[in-house]
């Protein structure tokens, strides 16, 4: 009778391992381990190819952590048996893109609010009077690399926040989605539940601001400072 292996270089791979060279933690051997070779393991005829010299034993298809696999990770990395239950996650930064967010600033408060002006153009971004308005709502979806896209829920996804290209580069405006680096923002965390607002396009040295000219309600992107009306709080409506 002959013995014929399809890999014999490869059979030191399931020779029988001892505590001088893999980290038992003192534990039993586990034949229920995730890491565990199932009972058929390589066949080519649905026979098994491990059976345990150990009576009663089944080897199973592991599908999870074993109670023994649990233990030995507990004492490796010193955990005790309690737990903590991790919220859901969102985006890396907490953005949902299924919901919609309001806009305010620190200097002019909840009271107002980043808006569209309702004037057939529908494209001007404004600081308004704060109210349950949809040109108010914003959803904040990632693209990647830190970037968002900011969109209301008036105007839909086809129109985005953008940056009007004129030579000043300064001036917001609501237009037509695409692949526009004044459209990618990315939102910084400051501290204090506030944000700052600047594109990919002109870079961190310029941030959503609101001009303080007397009506201080005209948004702009200014040289990057400590002004409260860079300061943005988003909040879920």
């Amino acid at each position: 009778m002959g013995l014929f292996y399809d890999h014999t270089d490869l059979l030191f791979a399931f020779r029988k391992r001892d505590n001088t060279e893999v980290d038992t933690q003192n534990t039993p051997y586990d034949y229920y381990s995730l890491l565990h070779y199932r009972h058929d393991a390589f066949t080519k005829n649905g026979l098994d190819t491990i059976v345990p010299l150990q009576s009663g034993v089944v080897l199973a298809e592991p599908k999870t952590l074993s109670a023994i696999d649990i233990q030995k990770v507990r004492l490796f990395y010193g955990c005790d048996g309690t737990g903590i239950t991790l919220p859901p996650t969102t985006e890396p930064d907490g953005f949902n893109p299924n919901i919609y967010y309001r806009l305010t600033t620190q200097w002019q408060g909840d009271g107002k609010s980043l808006d569209i002006i309702n004037d057939g153009t529908n494209n001007k971004p404004i600081l308004a009077a704060t109210a349950a308005l949809t040109g108010q709502y914003w959803k904040i979806t990632s693209i990647g690399n830190g970037y968002y896209r900011l969109t209301t829920q008036w105007q839909g996804d086809g129109k985005s926040l953008d940056i009007i290209n004129d030579g000043t580069n300064n001036r917001p405006i609501l237009a037509a989605t695409g692949a526009l680096s004044g459209q990618y923002w990315k939102i910084t965390p400051i501290g204090n539940g506030y944000y700052r607002l600047t594109t990919q396009w002109q870079g961190d040295g310029k941030s959503l601001d609101i001009v303080n000219d007397g009506t201080n309600n005209r948004p702009i992107l200014a040289a990057t400072g400590a002004q409260t009306g860079q300061y943005w709080k988003i909040s879920a409506v």
